[in-house]
């Protein structure tokens, strides 16, 4: 009886090891944090909100004659969502080739509201609402992934939508315009397992320096 379940302890430790050196073991094991992630991020100094900043061209043609030959007259106060030349980031990743490449969909949004109000004349005010959201799919190549901390690097390419409106106590005027978008992100780290946060590196409508938090199921 004891020699049966010693040659059984032996076979099932046996089979144990072999399984554990299969493709099918292994790819099980190297997806502990899960092939799925979700995540929220800030970018500091990004395209989206650089351009709604700058990019008046087409609603400075709505502005009143007064505006351009009295601005001393108004006093102007601005709403940044979210500030500092900023935008916000949502997105979903999904993981493949043993957590080493993913795909992703993100979304990037950048808001900029303006209020323009004359000294003297109520009915010269104006206000201005600027927001630009940007959709872009993504392709990212991890080169290390620990338990703790995963390394990487990525690019996205879309589009991005452009809308400014201008309002005043009489009439209501838009304009809207459809481009190409990208991010490149040089360098990114991630750190925690199931929940974690990350820093990322690189240039484009997401921004220079993006800060966030992510899940991974």
């Amino acid at each position: 009886m004891k020699k049966k379940a010693i040659l059984l302890l032996i076979s099932f430790g046996f089979s144990v090891h072999v399984f554990s050196q299969t493709d099918v073991f292994q790819e099980a094991t190297s997806n502990f944090l899960g092939e799925n992630e979700i995540y929220i991020s800030y970018g500091f100094f990004s395209a989206s909100g650089l351009g709604i900043g700058l990019g008046r061209t087409s609603l400075n043609q709505d502005f009143p004659t007064e505006y351009f030959s009295n601005k001393d007259r108004y006093a102007i106060k601005t709403n940044e969502i979210p500030p500092l030349i900023g935008a916000l980031n949502f997105g979903y990743k999904r993981y493949f080739v043993k957590n080493k490449m993913a795909v992703l969909a993100n979304i990037t949004y950048s808001q900029l509201n303006t209020r323009y109000t004359h000294a003297n004349n109520d009915s010269l005010n104006f206000k201005t609402k600027d927001y630009l959201i940007a959709f872009m799919p993504a392709f990212e190549y991890h080169y290390l992934n620990k338990k703790i901390v995963q390394l990487y690097s990525g690019v996205q390419l879309g589009i991005f939508v452009y809308n400014q409106k201008y309002q005043d106590y009489k009439s209501e005027t838009k304009h809207k315009e459809i481009n190409f978008a990208f991010q490149v992100d040089a360098f990114g780290v991630r750190v925690g397992k199931q929940i974690g946060g990350f820093i990322e590196l690189g240039f484009g409508f997401a921004g220079i320096v993006k800060v966030g938090i992510s899940g991974r199921f």
